[in-house]
């Protein structure tokens, strides 16, 4: 018994540390990405949004997609694992209830509010271009 329970409780603290880190990368990257959109509507001459453009294009190379990946299918096999973990037929506590769902739900709230975040930055780095493309066009046109 003790094997089977410690076996799903190193699963859990692993796959809270992974989600974990993968929840920092990815709030990490969020941060100068939503900054960096706001910093876009006090732009107003050509060099700003040439400057701007130049900016952008890193951010997006940063976007921790292959971390995303990696973790995901880490997490996802460590919690498969934990699930096919056999538990004696006879425990003072209902396994399902105290360690399998605890460990659902921690992956659920940490990649879901995760994926979001993530897809918000690359959202937000889409718009970004979309208005420097629009700032660059409108100015230049004003100018030439």
């Amino acid at each position: 018994m003790s094997d089977a329970m410690t076996l799903i409780a190193f699963y859990f603290a692993v796959i809270s540390l992974a989600s974990s880190l993968f929840f920092n990368q990815v709030e990490a990257w969020h941060g100068p990405v939503r900054s960096f959109e706001t910093s876009l509507k006090e732009l107003k001459k050509v060099e700003q949004w040439r400057q701007a453009s130049e900016q952008r294009e890193p951010l997006e190379a940063a976007a921790p997609n292959l971390f995303v990946v990696l973790v995901g299918l880490l997490v996802a096999s460590l919690a498969i694992l934990a699930f096919l973990v056999p538990t004696p037929a006879r425990l003072p506590f209902d396994p399902l209830l105290f360690l399998r769902l605890p460990l659902l739900f921690v992956v659920v709230l940490f990649w879901g509010f995760g994926l979001a975040r993530l897809l918000d930055g690359h959202r937000r780095l889409a718009t970004a271009k979309e208005e420097i493309k629009k700032g660059l066009e409108s100015k230049e046109s004003i100018e030439g």
